[in-house]
């Protein structure tokens, strides 16, 4: 993998600013307003509460939208001769779906960290076992669709 251009492919993410709001903005404020703002926040609900519960959904809704859009810009940057350019270069096809796929877990990753840094503070509670194993199943579940996005945007 190149550093360089997985650098300049995040810089390039969070350029979009229009993209940041619907990866990281939107599932925070649906967390705010489905979850810690209810009156039912705070009942039980597993190992936690429903507040944690609407927590992990929405940063698993954040982290999908961020992977599947990282795979949707591979299939624009295709259509539109990015690959022509880039196979003048030494890299390699799984060389470039493998710097895609780790772009689109540090994208993922943000939402995730923001909506659990807004958790805390708002009221969702559960055990710490329950925290960390929710936020690991999410970004790996997010690299499944990180990888199905890149497929299929590739594909197409």
């Amino acid at each position: 993998m190149n550093a360089t251009f997985v650098g300049l492919e995040l810089r390039r993410t969070f350029r979009d600013y229009v993209n940041v709001f619907f990866i990281a903005v939107l599932p925070a404020f649906f967390y705010l307003i489905f979850g810690a703002s209810q009156s039912f926040a705070t009942e039980s609900a597993g190992n936690g509460n429903v507040a944690m519960y609407i927590m992990i959904s929405m940063a698993a809704y954040g982290a999908v939208t961020a992977t599947t859009g990282v795979g949707g810009t591979a299939a624009v940057e295709r259509m539109q001769g990015w690959g022509r350019q880039l196979g003048l270069t030494p890299l390699t096809d799984a060389s470039y779906v493998a710097m895609k796929a780790t772009v689109a877990l540090v994208v993922a990753a943000i939402p995730i960290g923001l909506i659990f840094v807004l958790g805390v503070f708002t009221g969702a509670s559960g055990d710490s076992s329950a925290w960390i194993l929710s936020a690991v199943a999410v970004l790996v579940g997010a690299a499944v669709f990180s990888v199905y996005g890149l497929v299929f945007g590739l594909a197409f």
